[in-house]
């Protein structure tokens, strides 16, 4: 997680193998809150919205077919997209 976070610190983009990464300790709740919150808003910073919104497109429907909170969240971002995309 700490290369990923001095990368996006750095302004330099990921790659889809980065992402995948980072997120990884997220979706199974092994990262830390810190981490989470640094990650999040060097995102946010760096302007990474939709390539942040894929990603995690991407892993939660990865891990919501084994993990119940992963499937609840991929619920909420998918309601979320169909309220907001109008």
């Amino acid at each position: 997680m700490e290369s990923v976070l001095e990368k996006l610190a750095a302004q330099q983009d990921l790659t889809e193998n980065e992402m995948v990464e980072a997120m990884r300790p997220i979706m199974s709740g092994q990262a830390e809150v810190e981490d989470v919150k640094r990650f999040l808003l060097s995102l946010r910073e760096k302007g990474e919205a939709m390539g942040f919104a894929s990603y995690i497109a991407k892993g939660l429907i990865q891990y919501s077919t084994h993990n119940l909170e992963a499937k609840r969240l991929l619920e909420i971002f998918v309601a979320s997209y169909e309220r907001d995309r109008d």
